[in-house]
């Protein structure tokens, strides 16, 4: 054909047209209050070469056949599905929805009136992607707050047992310290002379003290 008007050309006009983006920006679905419903509109575009990697690990995961000749393009029009995995966690996955026969590919008026058809004749598949989408979002709150709350518990219990930890260390050290001034206190007085007896008047003293806590205390000592 033509440089210009060849199958990829006549498609990325199309997909690329004011008329075709207008119907890609439309609203999925309204609600049955007449609402604006979502504030996503119904499709979006992605285009690769044919041939790149991107496209045969497109078509293989999608399970895409070759349709028309061997000049025509592939055209499909792919929505997430939600399915549960092996561990009962959802997950999305892309399923197709259409495939455009693209033999010849539709200008930009038949690619609008194409697009525009599948969005109202699936209008529920739109509302059950949206119910899902925001389960799985719900889902994904749920996660990340059993996350925060595990880590939330693990932090708690590492300063509890922090806490623990210092608080016996004090207990120890205070222990210490109390057997340490007795040990002390039991020295001293085992060093101490005999006292003198009440009557024993010569060359005696008297020693009186008076400690931080009010309390009172004397002793007599021989004066040498």
């Amino acid at each position: 054909k033509k440089k210009g008007n060849s199958y990829d050309d006549v498609a990325i006009r199309s997909l690329t047209s004011a008329v075709v983006s207008s119907v890609t920006q439309k609203r999925a679905i309204r609600t049955k209050g007449g609402g604006k419903g979502s504030s996503y509109g119904s499709f979006v575009l992605w285009g690769t070469k044919a041939g790149s990697s991107e496209a045969v690990l497109s078509t293989k995961r999608l399970k895409v056949k070759k349709t028309g000749s061997k000049e025509s393009p592939t055209l499909v029009v792919v929505y997430p599905a939600q399915v549960i995995d092996s561990s009962g966690r959802p997950k999305l996955i892309p399923r197709v929805l259409s495939q455009h026969h693209c033999n010849p590919p539709p200008n930009s008026e038949s690619m609008a009136a194409w697009l525009n058809a599948l969005r109202k004749r699936h209008a529920k598949q739109y509302a059950t992607m949206q119910h899902e989408l925001q389960e799985l979002q719900y889902f994904q709150e749920r996660k990340e707050g059993y996350k925060e709350s595990i880590v939330g518990d693990t932090n708690r219990e590492k300063r509890e047992k922090q806490e623990e930890m210092e608080r016996l260390a004090k207990e120890k050290a205070e222990k210490e310290r109390i057997e340490m001034l007795q040990k002390r206190r039991k020295t001293l007085r085992e060093n101490l002379p005999e006292e003198p007896s009440a009557g024993d008047t010569s060359n005696v003293m008297t020693i009186a003290l008076r400690f931080a806590d009010g309390r009172t205390g004397k002793r007599r000592f021989n004066a040498e």
